[in-house]
């Protein structure tokens, strides 16, 4: 079909061909529509991951700054850390600051262990439970530390994640018998990894 306009002679689409090219193009549109949403699902998938990373450097610094912290309260306190470690007898007032040094470190392995298990490296989270059941095998200050604190923190759910911290801290201790009948005790070396 032939048709003319200001003197020019123009083809005139067929009615099956119009409608085979429009076919052809809402392919194309829905192939780029797929290919766009792929791309844009990929996208946000590496700024997840991303956000993800910056989140667990920046939980690093923080556990780390905790540590740092808790290591000045135990260099501020020796006496009163040693003592607490060995279960002498501490005063109420040191027995308040034995309580939070300890809790300190508790907590600084627990984020430590926490951040490990959501993805960074699972031999830290085995390394922290080993070592902070290390010190309430060899311990027996930090040990009654320990327990108190577990006493306090009965009506938490059993699945809270320090919950489930502690249950497998508990495992640990428990085997440190069959492997150190006799705990290595060197009470300088209390609290340390």
């Amino acid at each position: 079909m032939r048709g003319t306009c200001c003197g020019v002679v123009f083809a005139l689409p067929d009615q099956k061909k119009k409608s085979m090219d429009n076919g052809r193009w809402k392919l194309i549109a829905e192939a780029f529509g797929i290919i766009s949403l792929v791309a844009s699902l990929v996208f946000v998938g590496l700024e997840v991951r991303q956000s993800s990373r910056a989140s667990l450097e920046e939980a690093f610094v923080s556990s780390n700054a905790i540590l740092i912290d808790t290591e000045a309260l135990v260099l501020d306190h020796p006496d009163v850390w040693l003592r607490g470690c060995m279960a002498e007898s501490l005063e109420p007032a040191e027995k308040v600051i034995y309580s939070r040094i300890h809790h300190a470190y508790t907590f600084s392995e627990f984020f430590t262990w926490a951040r490990a298990t959501r993805g960074v490296s699972e031999a830290t989270a085995r390394i922290v439970i080993d070592n902070i059941a290390l010190n309430i095998y060899r311990y027996p200050g930090f040990r009654a530390e320990w327990e108190a604190h577990g006493l306090s923190r009965q009506h938490v759910d059993e699945e809270a994640r320090f919950q489930i911290f502690r249950r497998l801290v508990d495992k640990r201790v428990a085997e440190y018998p069959s492997f150190e009948p006799v705990p290595l005790t060197n009470f300088s070396r209390c609290g340390l990894n």
